[in-house]
């Protein structure tokens, strides 16, 4: 069963810090619509930020105007998908490469946020990264409704056995 039958998003493989692989981001908003084509090269370990292990070579940019698009949502189908194959043309052009698959950006759907509570039994004597990430699925359940998906989920705060005052950082990083 996929992720989307959940109501999440899928999620993207984490990227091996040694290897380089290309990345196509698409932006539709309501004036323009860009595409930037990179690849993600691995830095050395002396010059790596926390997290971040990849640096960005930017190898073709596309932007075109948004026909079609209206506050953020396509109202009309022709027009948008033009807009979007001529932006996205101008920056395989630009790469000399054929993109596969894109990242989307759209502001749509008029996303919105809401606080949910979950809870799960534990069936050891202590909580683990299994436990945790079972909780937050079912957090993220509650929120599934036909047409909606869970982009984001963050979570606030933990209670064990009703104590609420569980940290959820690590105090030695």
């Amino acid at each position: 069963m996929s992720a989307l039958q959940y109501g999440l998003t899928p999620k993207m493989k984490p990227l091996s810090p040694r290897r380089s692989t290309l990345v196509a981001a698409l932006d539709v908003g309501t004036s323009k619509i860009v595409c930037l084509i990179g690849r993600l090269k691995p830095r050395q370990s002396d010059d790596m930020l926390r997290h971040r292990s990849h640096g960005v070579g930017v190898l073709g940019f596309g932007h075109t105007l948004a026909r079609g698009v209206k506050a953020g949502g396509i109202i009309d189908l022709a027009q948008g998908e033009s807009s979007i194959r001529q932006c996205a043309d101008l920056a395989e052009r630009m790469a000399k490469m054929q993109l596969d698959s894109v990242i989307v950006s759209i502001s749509a759907g008029r996303p919105s946020s809401e606080l949910i509570s979950a809870s799960v039994d534990v069936a050891g004597a202590s909580i683990n990264e299994r436990d945790i990430a079972r909780v937050l699925t079912a957090g993220s359940r509650h929120s599934v409704r036909d047409g909606r998906v869970v982009l984001h989920s963050l979570p606030l705060g933990y209670v064990v056995d009703q104590a609420s005052a569980v940290r959820t950082d690590n105090p030695a990083t």
